[in-house]
């Protein structure tokens, strides 16, 4: 599938751990373990898309949360945008 900007994806819930199904046994995602996403479900949380911003047409990934869609940032806390950090597995 070519994903497309500006249209929103779904990713599926496997259970457990949230937006991930993939070949493991835990539900658990270590390093190197292949996980699949899938694109259908009913919870309009769990919408992402690409989104072009900016003058130079950068990409974003965006997420839907509640009726508004925030810019995924990584380690900053700028208002509408959602924070995410690195976890090591263990």
């Amino acid at each position: 599938m070519a994903f497309q900007y500006n249209h929103y994806y779904e990713i599926y819930n496997g259970g457990k751990y949230v937006n991930l199904n993939g070949d493991h046994e835990n539900n658990v995602v270590n390093n190197g373990e292949k996980v699949t996403m899938y694109a259908r479900t009913n919870n309009p949380d769990q919408r992402w898309a690409l989104e072009r911003y900016g003058s130079d047409n950068q990409v974003r990934i965006v997420l839907q949360r509640g009726g508004g869609w925030y810019a995924l940032n990584y380690n900053t806390e700028n208002t509408n945008c959602i924070v995410w950090h690195l976890n090591s597995a263990a």
